[in-house]
Formats: structure tokens, C-alpha cells, sequence
């Protein structure tokens, strides 16, 4: 038998209350002398073992119902086998409570109070070591456990099994297993997907709760982070309470999942914890890792769509762009006939098939596509093949196309000749069909015009009312600015712009040195300006041109593509920089001096030219490539302030929300947008203005796909976004079985396929049953017991009409006058004559003998009365009285 409840064992204490009652009830009455009671020693005997017998059962029943009592809320279990034990204690308990009743009832005899006192001893020790014995037992973990769920709900367990979806079989499983729990233990739900989280509410000290919390869960989908998911759990369930402390895992054996645990903290957990562990420690002192594990279907035949991007670092209206997407073969076949179907905001079109796709192996298909409209636009790709998964037969993503991109470029060399400005020649490079003389027509540049540049002179840029409308700010040219003027583009930078600059021989160092931003006061510029160099007519130093060896990731396909005549360019006049910790750069000259170098300031970026396209500085103007890398590099600034639409799942989502419904909360003074998620449930998220922008938390972005915010059912207040999903969910390779012993021998896994083995595992340790109940019952019964023993003893022990007793012939009283009979002996009083040999004459008996009797009688019943009312109880005769008799006392009365 074990005990779960050590400490309610106190209560057993409880069992000197009915022996304190019993000793002081025992007290001695006061005593009568009564000369008649020496004709009642023929009956004491046997009325004294009434009374012992009716003492010992009282005291006995009573402690007994006190020691269950306490034994029951000490909640005790019995373990498969363990019923010799549980008699065993139940024998010598009742034993030892037997012999310490008999050793408290005092009418016993010496000789027999000893041996109850001895057996008492001697059995109630021999008692409590049957529940010492179990020290080792009693940490054993029965149906009371802190158990740790863990479900796998990635797309590998919504593959369909047996006629149903795995995920949900699955489920069903821990609800059978949380049923056999009892109603002490806790059960903590951890989901296991893209995002590691621990269901609202654990651990459930309602083990219907948590049944309830089971049903209602749903698979993400996507990929899985086991490793953490296991770490999260062991720390759940090192906070339990109860000896058992058990994980369960829910997973498949898909390979990738498994890379995952090899490399979590609970491996090592699990070797620490064996090597430290003493002959004293037991396995139910630690954490204990079960794993349901269920098989990946024999035909893994998958296609997964994994990728889908835009292959332009600017999208504008009207531009031909070309929309990329990859898909992969994960099983061992040839996949034939595969369709894969564009679509652009729900709508299709454009399809390619059929496809073949070799196992193994990506196949990179590309739509070539032109944006009608600016604004987000969401990009599916979908395949049209049967495989074992769905999940992963379509991908989506959302991209934000441009009217087109707004430069403002201040020229700081307006007297030169059309040829040496710098200006000129990059408004032409940027914008030619423009001109760059008339202002933005409002935000929305014309489509053929992705690029729309507005030139104004450094000294008409002081009137300049407003930055926010432009991408990029170009300073070409420009030997310093007003104090007013750089601290207001320190500020655009900082809210998200671009700058731009280019430097010529008479720009003052020390300004563009000094030049700080507007949030940290750190540099503004990437590089440190120095001296200018020029390089003609010697022939000693030779012009630099372009080193295309260490050109950025941003021209890479430009120049590995050969569609270039950049190694022609030469510069024969650069300004000298050393580029700060902070920077990056861009490309550099043969000279090893940088060309272009950038670094990111605040949320925007800013990107410094060393050398220009003047023709006094080198040939670049005559390039046809210099056309296209300053459009590269004007989109790689425009890009980097883009609005993200593309998020990981996370547990929470900071969203950017655009100026439109920024200023519509604004406006509203409203603080909350309706989220719409795949799965087209909806639900309130909070905004929060941090800095120049406002951001949505979005709680929970676990599932892959397209969300949606908005406000008041407004298209036009509408922000979308989309969740990746891992593309490495989609590989259904199964993991080897001598890896998953391996596995399980470094961290004490136990392999389970069963709800009977879940059970096992769960209650971790020998199957038991609570008796506590049956000991309640019998705490009942004794009860009952006790009523009716106590009722009986009071109707026996009650006062009855005294009864005559008629005396022995040897003292039978002598016959009066009349031949009368002498008395009687009834009810303690001596009534007729004495047995006085004095007589009168005439045969009777002496006046004074009859008066002397007639007194003493009459004092004795004086004297009962007065007694009988001082105690304000019937008198009753004594259970014990003098062997001996006292003079003319024949006994005592009390």
C-alpha cells in the first residue's frame, strides 16, 4: 500500500480523543456504606465482566473510526499484488488498537491490562512499518501526474490516414489519455508549429477543461520547431507538483523533425541526468519524455510549390516584370503532367503545362507579368498535382507596385557648361524622358516614367516646403548646406527617406564630416571625405576604371551576365574616402578607392559617389551601362524604405501600416483594425504608434498564407500581408529506425503506438486503484456501528425498579407476633424484623430492639436521599465492592 498524502496522517492523533473521554469517565462515585450489599457478591462477578466487555467494545470501535478516518485522507492506493500488504496492515492494526483498549478498561485484571498494554507494543509499530516500507514507493507516480502534451500540428499531420486526417486521431488519443487521468493531476497542451506555443490556460487543474482545450485545437501547418517545443515542455513540467512528471509527443517520424530534437537542450538534459543519477535516485524523479509516434504513408510521392518572387527590386505600373516560382519533387518519381497556374489577386492569369519534374530536384518556372494598377497586389502560384500533401501545393506573396519612383535632385553647380554638371547629366540618366524641369504631377508620375526626377538649385532647396513626397534626395554637386536645411534631411532620413550624394572637388570636408543624424548623432555620411584626386596628363598616374571583381550583390547579375561595357569606364578624377565601420562598400576602383558606398541611418539609407559622370571626371558618360546602374542603384535605395509584406511566423507581428490607414486611425482617433486570417476567421488587433509610422500587433501568425487588415470594411483602408511557410515541411523523407533508437537511448525516449501504452506511460509506474473511498464507506459503517453499540449499553446500564432479593435461610429473620415473616432486603433498605434474639414475654420481639431498627432504618434513608439529590443521579450499586465486610457494614453503596 502506498501513501499519496503523508501529511493527513496526523489526523491519526485524533485517536487520544476517545481515550481521554474513556479515562475520565472512569473516575470512582462517591460510597454509601450499606450493611445488605454483602448479599449481592453472588451477582458482581458476572456483572463486572458485562461491563469490561461493554468498555472494550465502545473504546475499540471508537479508535478504530478516528484511525480510518485518518487513513482515508492520507488517500492511499494499492498496487497490483499489494493486497497481502494491505492485510497484513489491517491485521496487526486492529490487533494493536484491541490490546491498547483492553489495557485502558480497568476492570481487567492486572495481569490482563499487561498484555493488552504488551500487544498494543508490539503490533502497532509492526502496523506502521507496512506503510514505512513504501518510503521508496510512495515517490512512486500513480494516476496523479503533471502531464505534458505535445502536439505536432505541422503539415506532415494533416496528411490523411485510415480514412481521417492524422492531426485529428491524433487528438482524440491525448483526450483518451487525459480521461484516465485522476482528478489530482494537471495536464499542460504545448502546440508544436512554426510558433512554439503553450495553450491559454495550462496546466489545467480540470482535467475536463483540458479535454475541451484538445477538441478545439486546429494544425498551423508549415514547418516545426520541435527543439524548442521539447524545451518548453520539460520546463512545464519541471514546475509540477507530483511525482510524475511525464511528456508525451504526438509527432511522425518524418526526418526533419527529428534533425530538429537531435540538437535540443533535452538530450543533453537526459545524458546529465543519468550520469548523475544515484542508487538512491529513482527514474521517477525526472522528467520522462513518451513519444506516440505514427508512420509517414508509403507513398511519399510530394510536389511543393517553395518560392514565389518578383525579379525586380522596383516594381512600378506598366513596367514588364517577371514573376518567378520554384517547384520541387520531394518524392521518388517522375511527377508528370504538373500545371502551374499564376494568379494576381484571386484571379488567373497565366498557366504553364504540362510539367515534368525529376525526383529531387527544383524546377524554376517563370510568368512574365505587367502591374495595371499600383498598390499590393497578392502573387499565388498554384500546382495542380495529386500527392500526399496539399498544404504545400500553393505559395503566396504580396508586393507593393509603385506609380513610379519621385527623386529631387539639387544641384550645387547650376554656372558650369551642360557637360560638367553633374546634375544635368543624372537627371538624364535617370529620367530622359523628363527632362527633369516640371514639378511631380501629384503623387502619381505617368506610367512610362518609372522614374520621375524634379531638379531644383541648392539655392531655391531652402524653400523647399516639403521631403515627404519624394524617395530620394540628390545632392549633387553641392559644397555645403544651411544648418536649417541638413538638419531637415538628417530628419527625412531618419522617418524612412534616401540620400544621395555626390561630392566634386569643392565640397567643404569638414561640413559633410560633421554631419550627424537626427536620432543618435552618429555620422550621417558612410565614409569620411578627404582629398580630391585628380589624375591627367601624367603618365605616371594612370586613371582608375572599375575593379569588377568586387562589385556588390546588387550589380552581380549585371556583370556576370557580360551585358555590360563597364570595363571601359575610367575615372581620372575621384574624391578619396575611408569608409566607416558602419558601411559597406558598393563597388570599388582599380585604384582600390571606393565608388559607391552606403549604410542605413535611422529607417532610411544613405549612398556616397565618390566620382561623377562629368565628362572632366572620366568617361562614364559615354558608357551605355551608365544609364542602368544608376537606375540599379536609385531602385536599391527606393526598395530598402519599401513597406515589408512578407513575414516568418512569429507569435507576434509588428505590421507597418500605410500612410492612408494611418491617417484614417489618426483622423478616427480609433486604435483597432479586424484581422482576417487563411483560415478567414477575424478578430480585433491593437495599432500603436512607435515613431514616425503606426504598427498592428498581430497575435499568433502561425498559419502560412494571406492576412488581411482593415477598417470599416473599406477596400480602400486595406493593408495585406502574407505568413511564409517552411519549405522543408514539404520533404516527407522518414527517419531510420536505428536513428530513432539511437535517439531514444541518449534521452530516455519510450516509443509508444497505443493508447494502452499512453496510459502506461502517463501514470508511469504499476497500475494501482484509490481505496480511499472504501475507507470512507467503512468510516460510515463504523459510524452506524458505534450509534447502535452506545444505544445498547445505555439501555443496559439504565436505572431499573429495585428487585427483592430474598435472603438465605442461615439469615432469614425470625418470625414476629402473628407468625409473620421477619423482612425483606429490597432495594438497599432493610425492612420486618432482625434477626435479634431478644424477644418479648409473650414471644414477640424487645420495644427497644424494634425501635433501634426502626431508626437506624430511617437514618439510612435520610442519608440516600440527601446523597440522591447532591448527585442529582438514581443510586446505583457499585461494580465493585469490598471483599471483605466493614464491621455491621455488609458493603458499600455508591
Amino acid at each position: 500500500m502506498t501513501i499519496l498524502n503523508a501529511t493527513a496522517l496526523a489526523t491519526a492523533l485524533g485517536v487520544l480523543v476517545p481515550i481521554v473521554i474513556h479515562l475520565h469517565r472512569r473516575r470512582r462515585a462517591p460510597v454509601v456504606q450499606w450493611s445488605a450489599m454483602q448479599f449481592l457478591t453472588v451477582s458482581q462477578a458476572s456483572r463486572r465482566r458485562g461491563l469490561a466487555l461493554e468498555n472494550l467494545l465502545l473504546l475499540f470501535v471508537r479508535c478504530c473510526l478516528v484511525l480510518l478516518f485518518a487513513l482515508a485522507m492520507a488517500q492511499p492506493v494499492l498496487p497490483e499484488g499489494g493486497s497481502v500488504r494491505l492485510f497484513t496492515f489491517f491485521v496487526l492494526t486492529l490487533g494493536g488498537l484491541l490490546g491498547l483498549s483492553a489495557a485502558l478498561v480497568r476492570s481487567f485484571s492486572l495481569w490482563g491490562r499487561l498484555a493488552g498494554t504488551v500487544l498494543a507494543v508490539l503490533l502497532l509499530p509492526a502496523a506502521y512499518c507496512q506503510l514505512s516500507r513504501s518510503a521508496e514507493i510512495s515517490a512512486e507516480p500513480t494516476s496523479r501526474c503533471d502531464l505534458v502534451i505535445v502536439l505536432d500540428e505541422t503539415s506532415s499531420m494533416q496528411i490523411e490516414r485510415d480514412g481521417g486526417v492524422r492531426f485529428d486521431q491524433v487528438v482524440e488519443q491525448a483526450q483518451r489519455l487525459v480521461d484516465r487521468l485522476s482528478g489530482s493531476s494537471t495536464v499542460s497542451i504545448v502546440r508544436c508549429g512554426p510558433v512554439v506555443e503553450t495553450v491559454t490556460g495550462s496546466p489545467f487543474r480540470n482535467l475536463r477543461a483540458a479535454s475541451r482545450a484538445l477538441s478545439e485545437l486546429q494544425p498551423a501547418g508549415g514547418g516545426a520547431d520541435m527543439a524548442a517545443a521539447l524545451d518548453r515542455a520539460r520546463l512545464l513540467a519541471e514546475k509540477g507538483e507530483n511525482a510524475c512528471r511525464q511528456i508525451v509527443l504526438f509527432t511522425d517520424d518524418q526526418l526533419t523533425t527529428w534533425e530538429a530534437v537531435e540538437g535540443s537542450s533535452l538530450v543533453a538534459a537526459g545524458t546529465t541526468a543519468r550520469a548523475e543519477a544515484s542508487e538512491q535516485a529513482t527514474d521517477n524523479q525526472a522528467v520522462r519524455v513518451a513519444v506516440h509516434l505514427t508512420r509517414l504513408p508509403r507513398d511519399r510521392q510530394n510536389v511543393s510549390v517553395d518560392d514565389v518572387r518578383v525579379e525586380s527590386p522596383l516594381l512600378s505600373v506598366g513596367r514588364q516584370l517577371m514573376i518567378v516560382a520554384e517547384l520541387t519533387n520531394h518524392g521518388g518519381q517522375m511527377a508528370e503532367g504538373i500545371q502551374a497556374d499564376l494568379q494576381i489577386d484571386g484571379a488567373s492569369v497565366s498557366t504553364q503545362s504540362p510539367l515534368v519534374i525529376a525526383p529531387a530536384t527544383t524546377k524554376t518556372v517563370r510568368f512574365p507579368y505587367a502591374f495595371p494598377a499600383a498598390g499590393q497586389h497578392t502573387v499565388s502560384v498554384h500546382a495542380d498535382v495529386t500527392d500526399a500533401m496539399s498544404d504545400d501545393d500553393r505559395c503566396d506573396t504580396v508586393v507593393t507596385v509603385r506609380a513610379g519612383l519621385s527623386v529631387l535632385l539639387v544641384n550645387g553647380n547650376t554656372t558650369a557648361k551642360p557637360g560638367e554638371q553633374a546634375a544635368l547629366l543624372m537627371n538624364l540618366a535617370l529620367d530622359p524622358a523628363g527632362g527633369g524641369q516640371q514639378p511631380v504631377d501629384g503623387k502619381q508620375p505617368p506610367a512610362q516614367r518609372p522614374i520621375h526626377v524634379q531638379r531644383v538649385a541648392a539655392e531655391t532647396f531652402r524653400d523647399q516646403t516639403s521631403l515627404a513626397e519624394f524617395d530620394i534626395v540628390l545632392l549633387c554637386e553641392v559644397p555645403q548646406l544651411p544648418q536649417r536645411q541638413a538638419e531637415r534631411l538628417a530628419e527625412y532620413v531618419h522617418d524612412g527617406g534616401s540620400l544621395w550624394i555626390l561630392p566634386d572637388a569643392h565640397a567643404n570636408a569638414r561640413f559633410y564630416n560633421d554631419w550627424t543624424q537626427s536620432d543618435s548623432h552618429a555620422a550621417l555620411l558612410p565614409a569620411v571625405l578627404q582629398d580630391h584626386q585628380l589624375r591627367r596628363g601624367d603618365d605616371r598616374a594612370l586613371p582608375s576604371g572599375i575593379d569588377l571583381t568586387t562589385q556588390s550583390d546588387l550589380l552581380s547579375d549585371l556583370v556576370e551576365g557580360g551585358r555590360h561595357d563597364l570595363a571601359q569606364v575610367q575615372f581620372a578624377a575621384w574624391r578619396q574616402v575611408a569608409v566607416r565601420e558602419t558601411a559597406v562598400a558598393g563597388m570599388k576602383l582599380t585604384s582600390g578607392d571606393p565608388l559607391f558606398v552606403e549604410q542605413a541611418a535611422g529607417q532610411g539609407r544613405v549612398l556616397l559617389q565618390t566620382a561623377g559622370p562629368a565628362l572632366s571626371d572620366g568617361n562614364l558618360l559615354h558608357r551605355i551601362s551608365f544609364p542602368v546602374m544608376m537606375h540599379m542603384w536609385a531602385c536599391h535605395l527606393a526598395t530598402s524604405q519599401t513597406r515589408a509584406d512578407q513575414f516568418q511566423p512569429a507569435a507576434e507581428l509588428s505590421v507597418p501600416l500605410s500612410p492612408v490607414i494611418s491617417s484614417f486611425l489618426e483622423e478616427r482617433g480609433t486604435k483597432f483594425l479586424q484581422l482576417i486570417d487563411p483560415s478567414s476567421t477575424t478578430q480585433t488587433v491593437r495599432v500603436l504608434n512607435e515613431g514616425p509610422r503606426m504598427l498592428a500587433r498581430v497575435p499568433g501568425a502561425r498559419q502560412s498564407g494571406i492576412y488581411q487588415l482593415e477598417s470599416s470594411g473599406d477596400a480602400a483602408l486595406r493593408q495585406t500581408f502574407a505568413v511564409s511557410r517552411d519549405a522543408r515541411e514539404s520533404d516527407l523523407s522518414v527517419a531510420a529506425h536505428e536513428k530513432l533508437l539511437t535517439l531514444g537511448q541518449t534521452c530516455g525516449l519510450q516509443w509508444m503506438t497505443s493508447a494502452d501504452q499512453l496510459q502506461f506511460s502517463a501514470m508511469a509506474g504499476p497500475a494501482v486503484r484509490e481505496i480511499a473511498p472504501a475507507l470512507l464507506v467503512c468510516v460510515l459503517c463504523l459510524l452506524a456501528v458505534e450509534s447502535l453499540l452506545a444505544f445498547w449499553v445505555r439501555r443496559r446500564r439504565a436505572f431499573s425498579p429495585p428487585q427483592t432479593l430474598s435472603l438465605p435461610t442461615a439469615f432469614a429473620p425470625q418470625p414476629l407476633i402473628g407468625g409473620e415473616s421477619g423482612g425483606s432486603v429490597s432495594g438497599g433498605s432493610v425492612s420486618g424484623g432482625s434477626a435479634s434474639p431478644e424477644t418479648l414475654p409473650d414471644g414477640t420481639g424487645s420495644v427497644a430492639t424494634a425501635s433501634a431498627h426502626l431508626e437506624r432504618r430511617t437514618e439510612t434513608a435520610r442519608v440516600r436521599r440527601r446523597r440522591s439529590q447532591k448527585n442529582s443521579r438514581p443510586t446505583r450499586l457499585s461494580q465493585e465492592h469490598s471483599a471483605q465486610p466493614d464491621g455491621n457494614t455488609g458493603g458499600h453503596l455508591k
